[in-house]
């Protein structure tokens, strides 16, 4: 490397520390953001915590952030993130980066009632949602549409929906997510739930995909087993398939 961009580099990386070492509360007091607001922000941009960051109607309790200044080096910025209190409802942590060839997350865990999370939010139907949701990716680096590599699970317990229609206690359910050809995909076995249901979840460009069936379970609210035939006649197993499509609402 020639003297000249040496010098250019020492100047970036100068200024990157610069910006660094700036007083967090300083950044966020001057940021313009709707919707998100920060409370008693302490440290610097490269190593700080606010006792809660407010996104819409969610609370999101003691923040706190590390970045990795020596990740410049192989041109990616990273940072680790912990939000939460042992005993709190709402809390997780990530490791993240990003660089030249987009976002990347590893050993995310993100735990939060799935009730505040869709506080104030129009459901289908009117509904009312609870349980308790978990989220735990290994391993995520954004591509084209939307991933390069996705591997992890959600888990929701206790899941109970309510709306016009009654009240179903659904029990556990959780999903596999991974990547197949940039697009997310979300898979469910019928072992993993209560409610004899397996499907296949797929996230394309600007489009969703619902594939799978469900069969009648002991298990299954009542109400639930009735509303099947509105999915048509079952097949000779048994079961009432699924095959579902729209936009993304973004």
């Amino acid at each position: 490397m020639s003297k000249v961009k040496w010098i250019v580099l020492a100047i970036v990386v100068y200024l990157v520390f610069l910006l660094a070492s700036f007083p967090a509360q300083f950044i966020t007091n001057n940021l313009k953001l709707k919707n998100i607001s920060f409370n008693g922000v302490t440290g610097t941009l490269w190593s700080g915590a606010s006792s809660s960051i407010a996104i819409d109607n969610i609370s999101i309790e003691q923040v706190s952030w590390t970045l990795n200044p020596w990740s410049l080096l192989t041109g990616e910025l990273a940072a680790e993130m912990k939000f939460g209190k042992f005993n709190s409802k709402l809390k997780g942590q990530l490791k993240m980066a990003y660089g030249l060839n987009g976002a990347k997350l590893q050993d995310l865990q993100f735990e939060a009632p799935l009730a505040q999370l869709v506080a104030g939010k129009k459901l289908l139907l009117n509904s009312k949602l609870s349980g308790a949701l978990s989220v735990d990716i290994a391993e995520f680096s954004q591509g084209q549409p939307w991933c390069m590599q996705l591997a992890g699970d959600i888990k929701v317990q206790q899941l109970q929906v309510n709306n016009g229609f009654g009240q179903f206690p659904l029990g556990n359910v959780q999903a596999v997510l991974s990547c197949k050809q940039g697009n997310v995909n979300l898979a469910i076995a019928e072992n993993h739930n209560q409610l004899g249901l397996q499907a296949q979840l797929q996230v394309t460009d600007k489009q969703y995909k619902v594939v799978g069936s469900i069969g009648v379970t002991s298990e299954q609210p009542e109400k639930l087993r009735q509303g099947l035939t509105m999915l048509g006649k079952p097949d000779v197993n048994g079961r009432y398939q699924i095959d579902y499509q729209g936009k993304l609402p973004i």
